[in-house]
């Protein structure tokens, strides 16, 4: 794998920390009882925090072994060197180069949510009091 895979996998691990983060959180006495199919989405998203650490050591395996390759063998620690394997890194494939867009052009989406909603954007279903229906954006 090349240099240019590393700011797509650093960047779709980023993207992904922040779409898995929620930007706020609602207040107990508003939350709405959720039902048994939301009971499995709320589940899921207290995986979240596990997954952010699956991605970025992913993300942080792949640049370990990528830069290595670009270092004299003997400044490599042995396990590196057995890890990453004997074959030079190639250059990314099309699509990987159109994966890794997509991941961080909906990354990038998510974000716009989370702007334009502000504080009313949890995952948690809820319901405020200053609520107002958001018809931009």
């Amino acid at each position: 794998m090349s240099l240019l895979r590393l700011p797509l996998v650093i960047g779709a691990a980023a993207i992904y920390h922040i779409s898995a983060t929620a930007p706020a959180q609602s207040a107990t006495n508003e939350q709405v009882k959720p039902s048994s199919n939301e009971t499995v989405l709320v589940v899921l998203v207290k995986t979240f925090s596990l997954t952010k650490i699956i991605c970025w050591s992913g993300a942080l395996a792949e640049t370990i072994s990528t830069l290595s390759f670009y270092f004299p063998d003997d400044s490599v620690p042995l396990v590196i060197r057995s890890l990453r394997g004997p074959y030079r890194p190639e250059p990314p494939n099309l699509l990987f180069v159109i994966t890794g867009t997509l991941s961080i052009l909906g990354g990038l989406l998510r974000l716009l949510c989370y702007r334009t909603l502000g504080q009313f954007f949890t995952f948690q279903l809820s319901i405020r009091k200053s609520h107002a229906l958001v018809t931009t954006g």
